[in-house]
């Protein structure tokens, strides 16, 4: 069982084997190749064992005693220094001294062919009384070393086991010690069907050991065809209440590959603490008119027919036979296995045939073969019943040859016979050739020529011309053997194998033995092998070439059928690749779904591992793989190399070597290209990231010089042509020959555009590239729908905008317009002529490519860039992602330009919206005009709003918060609780008096009453959208059901842009007016004269004192106390004078430069 305790063979204390025979004494010769000369106990009799136990403490691990038996034909009895003593009588002796000990009884060899069934039924029953007489095994006179060691061992292990348990697992011994010794076949199942336990006698019937059973499926020793029918049942069983029981007929597989009919029963004991487990029996299943259950009239009428007789049941299944048909069967004829394999190999195809067409024609079907065991021949008869067939076979015996003769052609029949099998037995192919001719072949032979006929053939035939050239003339050489071997071709069956040829002359009359090796079955075939397949997967460029070379090498090399590599993803095992030869051509890539067994042990496999693979042959069934024998070669991470094929499969210990070998070298070759690969990927992407980080420094270079330059001219010079340094074909240069060369997939010219808002218009005023000498448009319409890309971003922004200019020129040539001789500013027509010239005269230079990016910053659009290029890849994402970052520095840098340069001139702007956020909101609530004075920005994206209103009381402002949305708070010099915001209209915050005694149409003058507010703003009021344009607003003015807005704005500022952008953010927005005004500017004075101006002496001396006395530092160094000490004045007073200096100060920063008395 598989709780046994177990032990090394060579750990074993004590073995005692008692008797004087020769068997005993093989025995005794296994257990010492096995077993230490010390733990070997000798004695002869029963007697001088016990006395010898009197002096072993604690005793001996297991007794084997010789026993003779008195039931068979020969009764055995043997003699000892102390008389004459019987073998059962001395094993009751034993037994009956040491019930706790287990004894191993020998009895005769197990080769039973030839004898009569009524010896071998009484070796059965010898059997069985030795261990009912207290044997714990039975052992053979004939079984090999390790058969014996291993009985030894587990009976051993039972002992030393025995000795070590406790009182309280006495039971449990009882329990183990009932299915050690029963002769039935008992175990149990895990619900999943997997065998935990299995009795002994498993071994007596099946042949299988428990250790070879435990732990296995059930379903893997069963026949294909059974096994859904066992799983169903077994599925049943174990779903079922306690005490569910199924009997299930399958076909079982006994170690020499028979299979024989047996019944399952199964028994749910999952609910049962003393079990849980299912209860499994296995019987042998024998129908009611097999030869077992007709020991009376029917055997022995069997047994007195001269004839051969057998008869085989529905399944094939041997079910009787006579003595007489015991000479038919290679092995011993056994009742409930299939016929077909026990008969001899030379009459088993034959009758096969033949009971196949009597049950199918339903009548009696004759044929003669030849006689396994003599010369002559057998006339065989094959008799159709109901449930069965009945063979009947009498030898056919020449009339010219007497008993005499018959039995020397027997004798000689059986001695070539076995010439024959020895032969048939090497691994090497043997061929005697006669003159030229073959003269005979062994199987092996026949197996490398996959079938094909080979006695008779001519050696040209057989061999390559070379080769069979060579061996003609070593046949004719007086050298007796060639110890270096030729080597060639067979060229006789699909294979064509390579082979080597050991030629040696033979004393008979033109006769040459030839010994016929296949290369690959040689260790320097193996080396050949592999430095070849191994250079060829070293050199491969792909893992698909490396897999395709391995699995041609693992084809040829082991002969199979088929070969795949195979990736366990999830469940499944993927096929990665698959080679076939012959029939299986045609094979499907499908995935093979392995059992959970095979699943788990592939994570523990390491690489090189060969392992048989018997669950996998239905799977590959299915896939068009008629398989016999699979191996799989694990590959580690990479997956395996599953190998299928016939049955024996050219896979042996020089092949598993070479087979662990490739896969070890298929692996880190793999390994290596992964390696390369992920080189060459970091490589390219230093490239990538080097060529990166060299353009993202030009573009920072050109932003240097965008954010540095003085003027607007300068900076669209720089524009154009640090474009072009970065994209252009000298970029990427790395040496002389390619610098100045040009690429294709680069910007070959470009040029910035102002936009004109006057006239509509995107005029050039920059450009770069030798394609742009020819750029004599003078303007460029702003069109959303026109061709060229300028005019579409310059209309509607966003893009980057790509165009494809041989449609572009295609279209524009289907329908030009005719320009007008004109003296306008600017004609329309005239311009599309222009622009369609420029595009042929770009397309004429190889130009197809063109994409156009706005030149603009926080919503104000300044003008645009465009480029050209040949080829797509130079207006791909990462290009236009650059041009687009370009134009926006540079949009960021014109608006920074156009509002550090002084300006005379402004554009008023007069527009009415519906919906402009708060102030439009609340110049509506008052009916008043709101004149600005400042927006402070706070950092949760709300603002406050400085600013004078006429004529409005505390009410007014509590109004405002209550009734408009987005205003939090109003307060107001004596109207709010948060103290003087602003004074009178003649002192108010920052000069608030805003447009004194301006007329604004509302019809009422407000200058008597102006009063300073704030007004804190949930959101940012419209003022930012005008910011953002470099503009101001002045004033919000109620006007009906909207309200207008008052601003100035930089005449360089594209009108249309401002609309645009308060259109984008608010609703009902109409230009009402726009005027172009100069406005006097103040004379320019120095910041220190200026400061001089504003401060009085008191107020700089004030200042000086606080500053370096450290009253302005974090933590003050000085209180204001400490300040006013110094300079001899009170506290009050020193904070009086600080707050007049703060605040003159202030105003140098905040108050308009202009002198016309506007905020």
């Amino acid at each position: 069982m598989s709780d046994r305790a177990t032990r090394p063979i060579g750990d074993v204390d004590r073995v005692l084997v008692v008797g004087d025979t020769d068997r005993l004494e093989d025995v005794a010769v296994s257990l010492t190749r096995a077993l230490d000369a010390a733990t070997l106990i000798r004695e002869r009799s029963a007697d001088d064992a016990l006395a010898r136990l009197e002096t072993i403490q604690p005793g001996v691990d297991c007794l084997v005693c010789d026993v003779g038996t008195e039931t068979g034909a020969e009764t055995e009895t043997e003699t000892s220094d102390t008389g004459s003593e019987v073998g059962l009588e001395r094993l009751t002796r034993l037994s009956t001294a040491l019930p706790e000990t287990p004894i191993l009884a020998v009895l005769g060899d197990t080769d039973d062919r030839g004898r009569g069934q009524s010896n071998r039924r009484d070796r059965r029953d010898d059997a069985a009384r030795v261990l009912e007489v207290g044997a714990t095994d039975v052992l053979r006179g004939d079984e090999s070393p390790a058969v014996v060691a291993a009985r030894v061992r587990n009976a051993a292990g039972s002992g030393r086991g025995d000795r070590s348990r406790s009182e309280p697992a006495a039971e449990a011994n009882r329990t183990e010690s009932l299915l050690a010794h029963t002769t039935a076949v008992v175990g149990s199942l895990a619900p999943d069907g997997t065998i935990d336990e299995i009795s002994p006698a498993v071994e007596r019937r099946f042949g299988h050991t428990p250790d070879e059973l435990e732990g296995r499926p059930l379903s893997r020793f069963v026949h294909s065809e059974d096994r859904s029918r066992l799983t169903a049942a077994i599925a049943d069983v174990s779903s079922g209440p306690v005490g569910t029981t199924s009997e299930i007929p399958v076909r079982l597989r006994q170690t020499d590959g028979a299979w024989v009919h047996a019944r399952l029963t199964v028994v749910n004991r999952l609910g049962d603490p003393a079990v849980d487990a299912l209860v499994l029996t296995i019987t042998r299943d024998r129908v009611s008119s097999t030869k077992a259950t007709a020991e009376g009239d029917v055997a022995a009428a069997l047994d007195r027919l001269e004839r051969a007789v057998f008869s085989v049941g529905p399944d094939d299944d041997l079910r009787n036979w006579n003595d007489a048909a015991t000479s038919l069967f290679a092995a011993a004829p056994e009742h409930g296995v299939v016929v077909w394999a026990m008969l001899h190999e030379a009459i088993r195809n034959e009758l096969e045939v033949r009971a196949g067409e009597a049950r199918a024609a339903d009548e009696p079907v004759a044929v003669r073969v030849d006689n396994p065991s003599t010369e002559g021949h057998l006339e065989v008869t094959v008799v159709p019943t109901d449930e069965a067939i009945t063979v009947f076979a009498d030898p056919v015996v020449p009339s010219d040859k007497g008993t005499v003769g018959a039995d020397v052609l027997k004798r000689d029949r059986e001695e070539r016979d076995l010439l024959e099998s020895i032969v048939d037995a090497l691994e090497d192919g043997i061929l005697v050739l006669e003159e030229d001719r073959v003269r005979f072949a062994n199987a092996t032979v026949a197996r490398l020529a996959d079938g094909d006929q080979i006695v008779g053939q001519s050696i040209d035939d057989l061999f390559d011309a070379e080769l069979a050239a060579a061996v003609i003339e070593r046949a004719a050489s007086t050298v007796v053997r060639w110890m270096d071997p030729l080597s060639g071709t067979l060229t006789v069956g699909d294979r064509r194998p390579a082979v080597e040829v050991f030629v040696a002359p033979l004393p008979a009359a033109e006769r040459t033995l030839c010994v016929v090796r296949d290369r690959r079955r040689s260790p320097e075939s193996a080396l050949r092998m592999l430095d070849g397949t191994i250079a060829e997967v070293w050199a491969a460029p792909s893992h698909p070439a490396i897999r395709e070379s391995v699995l041609r090498a693992v084809l040829d090399w082991t002969a199979a059928d088929a070969a795949g590599w195979y990736a366990l993803e999830g469940d499944r095992l993927e096929p990665l690749a698959l080679e076939t030869a012959g029939e299986h051509g045609d094979a499907d890539r499908r995935a093979i779904e392995p059992d959970e067994e095979l699943r788990s042990s592939l994570a523990d496999r390491a690489i090189g591992d060969v392992t048989e693979e018997p669950a996998l042959v239905p799977a590959l069934t299915r896939t068009g793989i008629r398989a016999e024998r699979v191996l799989t070669v694990s590959l580690g991470e990479a997956g395996l190399v599953v190998v299928a094929g016939p049955d024996p499969l050219g896979v042996e210990r020089v092949e598993r070597t070479a087979l662990s070998a490739l896969a070890s070298g298929a692996t880190l070759a793999s390994e290596r290209l992964e390696s390369n690969r992920d080189l060459q990927t970091c490589l390219r992407a230093r490239t990538r990231a080097e060529t990166a980080a060299d353009r993202e420094r030009r573009v920072r270079a050109v932003e240097r010089a965008l954010l540095s330059a003085n003027t607007l001219e300068t900076l669209d010079d720089r524009l154009c042509e640090g474009l072009l340094a970065i994209e252009g074909g000298d970029a990427g240069a790395t040496d002389s020959e390619d610098a100045g060369r040009g690429d294709s997939r680069s910007l070959e010219a470009a040029w910035v555009g102002r936009l004109d808002d006057r006239t509509g218009t995107v005029d050039p005023v920059a450009s770069a590239g030798t394609a742009t000498d020819e750029l004599d448009v003078e303007s460029f319409p702003v069109d959303a729908d026109a061709s060229d890309p300028a005019s579409r971003v310059a209309a509607v922004g966003g893009g980057p905008v790509v165009v494809d200019l041989e449609r572009v020129v295609s279209d524009e040539d289907g329908a030009s317009p005719a320009a007008e001789d004109t003296d306008a500013e600017f004609d329309p027509a005239r311009e599309e002529a222009d622009v369609a010239r420029w595009h042929r005269s770009l397309r004429e230079r190889g130009l197809r490519w063109a994409v156009g990016v706005p030149v603009e910053h926080d919503g104000v659009r300044y003008g645009t860039l465009t480029a050209y290029a040949a080829d797509p890849a130079a207006v791909d994402d990462e290009v236009r992602r650059r041009l687009r970052h370009l134009a926006t520095v540079a949009g960021y840098a014109v608006g920074s330009l156009r509002r550090a340069i002084p300006r005379d001139d402004v554009t008023e702007l007069e527009v009415a919206v519906t919906d402009g956020g708060p102030l439009t909101a609340v110049t509506s609530e008052l009916d008043r005009r709101l004149d600005l004075s400042a927006v402070v920005p706070r950092p949760n994206g709300s603002a406050t709003v400085y600013g004078v209103l006429s004529d409005v009381d505390a009410d007014a402002l509590e109004r405002i918060v209550d009734r408009v949305d987005g205003v939090t708070a109003a307060r107001g010099p004596g109207l709010g609780d948060a103290g003087d915001v602003g004074e009178t209209a003649t002192g108010g915050p920052a000069g608030a008096a805003g447009e004194g005694g301006h007329d604004d149409g509302s019809g009422r003058d407000d200058e008597a009453n102006r009063v300073g507010v704030e007004l804190r703003l949930s959101t940012r009021p419209v003022t930012d959208a005008v910011a953002a344009h470099g503009g101001r607003l002045r004033a919000v003015v109620p006007d009906g059901d909207r309200a207008r807005l008052l601003l100035e704005v930089p005449t360089t500022v594209s009108v249309r842009s401002v609309v645009e952008r308060l259109e984008r953010e608010y609703s009902g927005v109409e230009l009402l007016a726009r005027r172009e005004r100069d406005r006097p500017r103040q004379s320019w004075q120095p910041l220190e004269t200026r400061v001089q101006a504003q401060l009085s002496d008191r107020q700089r001396r004030t200042l000086e004192a606080a500053y370096y006395g450290g009253f302005f530092e974090w933590p003050r160094e000085q209180t204001g106390e400490d300040v006013a000490a110094a300079l001899g004045v009170s506290q009050p007073t020193f904070s009086r004078h600080l707050r007049s200096a703060q605040r003159n100060l202030l105003s140098l920063l905040f108050e308009d430069r202009f002198d016309d008395g506007r905020t």
